[in-house]
């Protein structure tokens, strides 16, 4: 809190983030050097807020927190790591002078001298424990470059040399979207940041050079420093800088940090600020509302197939409901396909303007959700009698899981664009946005059947488009020129006619002299400038350069280089300043034999002194174009916008992430959703949600479950004592307001699901759809479906690049479980049914790292496209697994038949982690539908928490858990494994056909 004295000379206290809407939503130079920590507001998760703006300023200030605090710490921990480098160095230096002293007979000035081997500055950040950023060193701009989105952009690039044994599978760097923070002073008083938008690996031309380049692109704030950061570039291209990368995604939070700046008002205030619990209907439902849920009906339903497939409405109860009606709610529910709970979440939904579903692992909440979106897509007459379509927006945390929902909604509608650039569905290809756009770009290709009242509007704005583009690619490659000249100018001398307007208002005695030396060299070619700096007093010796015959160009570059090489243009100034005084700028006051004829140094003095007015011109010329460019940008983008949003007139869905919602947030407003469906919203920070709400939006549905995992925060400080990671879903739940719960599961063997109620990870009764109750066994196990091998190997400590904490691995884990499921493929268990977890990223590529050793078994062939060509058998893309390895909370929301799960921990102090989170392990153990083998230290865990007590407890009274594991099958004698070599010996066995029931060649 901030401490302001009143006029009477009171005091009293305000709060730090009351003015929210004028403070910069990204890192600047003040967070960085701020000796304060800003005083947050918590995340209220027991009472209301006093207001709006409470709201909005709490969740502002926790989110900016998240985004500035691990760059300014990183940034100021590597600053304090160079201080101590250099000192350490200066004092090295010193006493290698005092040892020279010394044997010369001097008096030593400090007695220390130092012997042991000189580390370098990458192998001392690389060593050091607190620098877990990714740094970068030797950073060299290279040009300036404008584009039509993000503006002026720098290109740089450094040599990735050092990093060459790095797996870029495993470590990103440079991820667009995220932030960087250069310095080329250590980060004294040099900081300049900018947002990663382009970032590629240039692989070496020749293949014995040892030199790889990283380039990448940086896009400045130029608003606020009216062009100064190119200059800083272009006017010192010989600068080397150091970059810190922010590991929080910047792109993903200074989206919704603006957004939550621009709103006065938040949507369902009622219920996010105020905790109303008194829910109502819709804005577009009234008492006389009827839908259509014949969606919902069961497939074998007569009355909806009825004779010749017509549906008879006299039978159905589903085809006309009154939705504000008791009697036909309990129709529809008892004709319905869904179970109680199931329909209670889908009607309320349905009828309330603010709903709320909840649902354990596997009990339907996405079939619910289709079924939701296909009942109110087939009502859309009822809830948008206009003629101008309002879609449904679907929002969720990840593009995975958007994707599969989208691919959900294409098997019953077609109207549905993806938002955004990072999906990875083929089925979604044709339905991309920016596939959309290019296809009508490209081939005027309409897409959904657009009705032709749309045809004009459509081709008009693209005229518009087009004429703005045109005006930007003219500003754009003005503005690239310049930049170009200057860079220039530090490798070549400028022309005459380019300095020539910066000589003439104070130096007219010059003109003559120009005019007439041009002549005499009667090249129109050569540049009278350089003759005049390279003239009778130089100290070249200008005759041993002529005898050697040399083109007049090829004379002035060989003059250039000395000249280079004499005086760096990096401190040419400062030596002439020296010289001949920083105030020699009164030439017109002089002779022109004093100025003309002038010893070489004073006409260097000269020509710098011009190109500094040029640069002036430069930079005035440059803020000029910036101020027209930047307004053409906005202009282009916001006619861009009306375009994509009338090409997609007939869109009835609308898909993006969480993040893409708040990046988007101007074209999903012109589209105006009606409704906002967000998926996966317990994993979702509450300020993300109202950032992503439209400005029109009337009714939301958020789906579910806030006993699995939790939003992420990197800062430890803002969810211990903040609240943060607590979900707008949790909070909502947690303050009692209404929701509705799914308790019947459809996903996991009986004996899997067990797990969830032995833990008490729910408050209810958890029950098994009938259909799990009869999946088929597990061949060659003995009838082990679940089984957990326990053992005592002491896991492995290594450092991660990526995380402030020590991450982990394990290899005898990772050897056994790489074996284990090597065996279900050689017994004929298809790549596609198996997913291999682990808690920790380094036991991730561990086991990566081993499956790629045993290419033959794991790794995908690569069909040859032409066999007549073999040149077009390689493709750039990388190897894959035949099975899917995942992180725990990579594979939340997704399932798979056989599941095999790394615990990692197991240490001699006996520490589990994170392996005590609840929620962490609830994902875990609820990703298998018919089997699940784990393997890890579960003695140890059940020391360490009473959920793992009291589920190992439950694993030994059932048998389910040993330190051996048996298979085979009725050709083999049962074997008894417990260590990862017997199960490659006995796999090495079957692939030599010990085995005759069922064993496949690899």
């Amino acid at each position: 809190m901030v401490v302001v004295v009143a006029d009477d000379g009171s005091s009293r206290q305000q709060n730090f983030w009351s003015n929210f809407r004028s403070v910069t939503a990204h890192t600047t130079v003040d967070d960085i050097r701020r000796e304060y920590e800003p005083q947050l507001e918590p995340n209220l998760v027991d009472k209301e807020y006093e207001d709006c703006d409470h709201y909005l300023s709490t969740q502002f200030g926790l989110l900016r927190e998240e985004l500035v605090r691990p760059l300014v710490d990183d940034v100021n921990r590597l600053r304090q790591v160079l201080i101590d480098y250099q000192t350490e160095q200066d004092l090295e230096n010193s006493g290698q002078q005092d040892s020279q002293q010394q044997e010369d007979g001097q008096q030593p000035q400090h007695r220390r001298v130092f012997k042991k081997k000189k580390k370098t500055l990458r192998e001392v950040i690389d060593s050091h424990p607190d620098i877990v950023s990714n740094v970068y060193f030797f950073i060299k701009p290279v040009k300036v470059v404008v584009h039509n989105r993000y503006g002026p952009t720098i290109d740089f690039s450094f040599d990735y040399s050092h990093l060459e044994s790095v797996n870029l599978q495993d470590f990103q760097p440079l991820l667009e979207g995220n932030l960087m923070c250069l310095s080329c002073d250590k980060f004294n008083n040099s900081l300049v940041f900018g947002v990663i938008v382009k970032s590629r690996l240039n692989e070496p031309a020749e293949r014995n050079s040892n030199e790889i380049i990283w380039e990448f692109s940086l896009k400045v704030d130029l608003d606020e420093l009216q062009c100064q950061q190119l200059f800083e570039f272009a006017l010192k291209p010989n600068l080397e800088y150091i970059g810190v990368e922010s590991l929080t995604y910047f792109e993903g939070m200074t989206h919704t940090l603006t957004k939550l700046q621009k709103l006065i008002t938040v949507p369902f205030e009622e219920y996010l600020v105020k905790l109303k619990r008194k829910i109502i209907e819709p804005k577009y439902l009234n008492n006389e509302s009827f839908y259509d849920m014949s969606c919902i009906a069961p497939e074998n339903n007569d009355a909806v197939n009825g004779l010749n497939g017509e549906v008879d409405d006299t039978k159905d109860p589903l085809k006309s409901v009154k939705l504000i009606d008791s009697n036909h709610k309990l129709l529809a529910k008892n004709a319905s396909i869904f179970d109680g709970q199931q329909f209670e979440a889908f009607y309320a939904a349905i009828t309330k303007e603010f709903a709320i579903t909840q649902g354990p692992p596997g009990t339907g909440k996405t079939f619910v959700g289709l079924k939701l979106v296909k009942c109110l897509l087939d009502n859309e007459n009822v809830r948008n009698p206009t003629d101008n379509r309002r879609p449904i927006l679907i929002v969720c945390y990840k593009n995975h899981a958007l994707d599969q929902f989208l691919e959900g909604i294409l098997k019953f509608n077609q109207n549905v664009v993806r938002i955004g650039g990072k999906s990875e569905s083929k089925e979604l290809e044709e339905f991309k946005l920016f596939n959309i756009m290019d296809k009508f770009r490209k081939q005027k290709k309409k897409p959904f059947n657009l009705r032709p009242k749309f045809y004009p509007l459509v081709f008009k704005q693209n005229i518009k488009c087009l004429k703005r583009q045109k005006r930007l690619s003219n500003l754009k490659s003005e503005m690239e020129n310049i930049f170009k000249m200057i860079k220039k100018s530090f490798s070549l001398i400028l022309d005459y006619n380019v300095i020539d307007p910066f000589i003439r208002p104070k130096n007219n005695i010059f003109t003559a002299y120009f005019d007439r030396l041009s002549r005499e060299i009667g090249d129109e070619e050569e540049n009278p400038i350089k003759h005049w700096l390279f003239g009778k007093t130089s100290v070249i010796d200008w005759t041993k350069l002529k005898q050697k015959r040399l083109s007049s160009t090829k004379l002035y570059d060989i003059i250039e280089d000395w000249v280079r090489d004499v005086y760096s243009m990096n401190d040419i100034s400062t030596k002439f300043d020296d010289i001949i005084g920083s105030n020699d700028n009164q030439s017109d006051n002089q002779t022109e034999e004093s100025l003309i004829e002038s010893q070489v140094n004073k006409r260097w003095k000269l020509y710098l002194y011009w190109r500094e007015l040029f640069f002036d011109h430069m930079k005035k010329r440059c803020n000029n174009i910036w101020e027209t460019l930047s307004e053409e940008i906005t202009e282009y983008q916001s006619k861009y916008c009306k375009l994509q949003r009338l090409l997609c007139s007939e869109a009835q869905v609308i898909g993006c992430t969480i993040t893409g919602a708040a990046k988007y947030s101007q074209l999903i407003d012109m589209f105006d959703p009606q409704i906002m469906i967000v998926e996966e919203a317990a994993e979702v920070l509450e300020g993300h949600i109202v950032a992503a709400m439209p400005s029109n939006i009337e009714h939301i549905i958020l789906v579910g479950d806030h006993k699995q995992l939790r939003p992420i925060t990197n800062v430890r400080e803002l969810t211990t004592e903040y609240k943060m990671d607590i979900s707008l879903f949790e909070r909502m739940v947690t303050m009692n307001m209404p929701y509705q719960q799914l308790q019947q599961q459809f996903r996991m063997r009986p004996c899997i699901a067990e797990l969830l109620k032995v833990a008490n990870f729910y408050d209810i009764k958890l029950t098994n759809a009938q259909k799990v109750t009869v999946y088929p066994n597990i061949n060659y196990t003995f009838g082990k479906n679940m089984y957990f091998i326990d053992h005592k190997h002491i896991e492995d400590n290594t450092h991660s690049r990526q995380s402030h904490d020590r991450s982990r691995s394990n290899l005898h884990e990772a050897k056994m479980i790489v074996e284990f499921v090597k065996y279900l493929l050689l017994r004929g268990y298809s790549g596609d049914d198996i997913t291999v977890l682990a808690t920790y990223n380094s036991q991730l590529s561990e086991i990566k790292h081993l499956m790629f050793e045993q290419e033959e078994v794991f790794v995908v062939k690569k069909e040859l496209v032409d066999e007549c060509n073999p040149l077009f058998s390689q493709t750039n893309e990388p190897p894959k697994l035949k099975v899917r390895v995942s992180s725990v909370d990579g594979f939340q929301g997704e399932e798979n038949n056989i599941v095999v799960i790394s615990f990692v921990r197991s240490s001699k102090m006996g520490s589990i982690g994170f392996l005590q989170n609840e929620n962490r392990v609830n994902v875990a153990l609820s990703r298998a539908r018919h089997a699940l083998y784990c393997v890890g230290n579960f003695e140890n865990m059940s020391q360490e928490s009473d959920m793992w007590r009291k589920i190992v407890k439950h694993l030994n009274e059932n048998n389910y858990l040993g330190q051996v594991f048996t298979i085979g099958c009725k050709c083999t004698d049962e074997v008894e494994i417990e260590m990862p070599g017997q199960l490659a010996l006995f796999n090495l066995q079957l692939k030599n056909g010990r085995c005759r029931c069922h064993t496949i060649a690899v």
